[in-house]
């Protein structure tokens, strides 16, 4: 029995087409302080303007910039201290960063441009206006949008919530992903994995855990054998899931138990993608959830996580997501699968000011080590034969979400 092979980009249209509107994300108005790691539902306004007022960026006196102009080593231009709430021409009062401006300063002088004579300064040199000073509104304005729907609140977006005067915002709820591990051979248990040879630690389903919990809920639906039964009882019986995960059971033959019971009891709409690695991956709806059966593999599993899954509950978000690929010099020639996407991952360092990409020999679906040790990923469409020692390739940091940007068309 063959397996027919449907390219990623056409994979994401038939996902896009047959499974996304099968999520429906509430919106839910939550403090901004449990805000982190959600999306935004709607716009968000700043309540308040920051600074709020005119502020020193430097330790030094406060004055007006004008009465400056012809300060210099040879000619310095005498300035009166004074402490009050507003200056007047020639005069400077002492502040501190952060501090207000006083009425009539619009310009700070640092301590080193300046010397001190008693209660007089020397100015040393000229300023401009609202030099060494952060303007009122400059970093946050009153009514203006500050983030946009679909905006991932990390933890700058955070922070800038906050200094914007914003208590309570709109967000979606996050996204349920179940991961459902298969296989006979498959342990959670060290001892078990240090005194038995024929068991296999459980290494996929965290990695992909790890990896959707940026942007989801995950829930770990545990381990079952290559049983279509036992995993039939445990993908009826899920609650609370938008999204069903399956590692395991996809490739042709006797263990491609997961396929069989998408078969019997759900829609298959797709069993065969072209990458490398990750080419037995499989996609469907069963009890009406979009259900992407990932290989039990863990690279397998991870490219076809970044190049599906994430980008499936990132157009679920509306997700505002940029991608930038790095220049990199290819430090030798590496060949591809033609008809497949081909995944090489890389390691990067720098040599005479230019980033070097250098492929790692280890490109098997189950060598862990490949993904652990790689810095990024060099992606080889289907209809490219390879890249020489030499060419200038684009490559994505491993932890980007660089398969939207492939499924999107966003890619070089």
């Amino acid at each position: 029995m063959s397996m027919e092979f449907i390219s990623v980009r056409d994979a994401w249209k038939v996902v896009l087409d047959k499974a996304l509107s099968k999520v429906r994300l509430d919106r839910l108005i939550i403090q901004v302080h449990e805000s982190l790691g959600y999306f935004i539902a709607d716009d968000v306004i700043a309540k308040v303007s920051y600074p709020k007022r005119n502020i020193a960026l430097f330790d030094g006196y406060a004055v007006r910039a004008e009465d400056t102009t012809s300060a210099s080593i040879n000619n310095p231009v005498a300035f009166r201290i004074v402490y009050s709430n507003v200056i007047g021409p020639f005069e400077a009062k002492p502040i501190n960063v952060g501090e207000p401006l006083p009425e009539g300063a619009n310009a700070v002088i640092p301590h080193e441009y300046v010397n001190l004579e008693g209660n007089v300064i020397e100015a040393l040199k000229p300023i401009e206006p609202h030099a060494n000073v952060a303007l009122r509104g400059e970093d946050v304005r009153s009514g203006d949008i500050i983030a946009s729907k679909g905006t991932y609140i990390d933890k700058f977006l955070y922070v800038l919530l906050l200094r914007a005067g914003l208590n309570e915002i709109p967000v979606f709820r996050r996204i349920r992903v179940g991961i459902l591990t298969i296989g006979d051979e498959i342990v959670r248990d060290m001892n078990l994995y240090l005194t038995k040879e024929d068991v296999v630690y459980d290494i996929t389903s965290p990695l992909i855990s790890a990896s959707l919990t940026t942007y989801c809920d995950v829930i770990d639906l545990g381990i079952v054998k290559d049983d279509e039964n036992a995993i039939s009882h445990i993908i009826k019986n899920v609650e609370n899931i938008d999204v069903i995960i399956t590692l395991g059971g996809t490739s042709l033959g006797k263990r491609d138990v997961t396929v069989k019971v998408m078969e019997k009891e759900g829609e298959m709409i797709f069993h065969g993608i072209s990458i490398v690695p990750g080419r037995t991956m499989a996609f469907g709806l069963i009890h009406d959830k979009p259900t992407f059966m990932l290989s039990g593999f863990p690279v397998a599993a991870f490219v076809q996580m970044k190049l599906l899954v994430e980008p499936y509950v990132l157009k679920v978000y509306n997700a505002k997501i940029r991608v930038f690929p790095i220049l990199a010099e290819l430090s030798r020639r590496i060949s591809s699968t033609i008809g497949f996407l081909n995944v090489v991952r890389v390691t990067l360092n720098k040599q005479k000011g230019k980033v070097i990409a250098n492929p790692l020999r280890l490109r098997g679906s189950g060598i862990l080590s490949s993904i652990s040790l790689a810095d990024a990923v060099l992606l080889l469409s289907e209809d490219i034969e390879g890249f020489e020692a030499g060419d200038i390739v684009s490559v994505y940091k491993k932890e980007e979400p660089w398969g939207f940007a492939y499924v999107e068309g966003d890619f070089p």
